[in-house]
């Protein structure tokens, strides 16, 4: 089996960055998943003096801390599509799965599949909708 031949689709489980244009023949979406990690690093210590102190790194600004995944829909050429739950595999729950992973390494799995769909809610009646979207840089 290829391994890159492989859907995987992602359950958003809570609220997130959302930026939305909807017209008669458009539909644009761009859903941003922000690194679950915490990178701000504390280690206490005893000076000379015998005094408890704690040093705080944070991390760099210039890291990469979300992925920004895009719907787009023209004249309805990528509708979502309606499956029953039971048939939706490869599944990642955001932000549950996500915890303690870099952003870089998602973006490289992500990478690594056919198709990417985004799934908005937890299931209706027992059926997804799931929206293809791309990996955006």
């Amino acid at each position: 089996m290829d391994i890159f031949s492989q859907d995987l689709n992602i359950i958003l489980d809570k609220e997130i960055k959302k930026v939305e244009v909807l017209n008669d023949s458009i539909i644009y979406q761009e859903f941003y998943l922000k690194e679950q990690t915490s990178n701000t690093k504390l280690k206490h210590y005893f000076n000379e003096e015998g005094k408890l102190f704690t040093k705080i790194t944070l991390p760099s600004l210039k890291s990469e801390s979300e992925l920004k995944l895009v719907y787009k829909s023209f004249k309805n050429d990528n509708y979502p599509k309606i499956l029953e739950k039971e048939k939706v595999k490869n599944i990642l729950h955001y932000p549950k799965d996500f915890k303690n992973i870099k952003i870089k390494e998602i973006r490289n799995l992500l990478m690594k599949t056919k198709n990417i769909y985004v799934i908005e809610s937890d299931s209706l009646f027992g059926f997804y909708v799931l929206k293809k979207v791309f990996l955006s840089k």
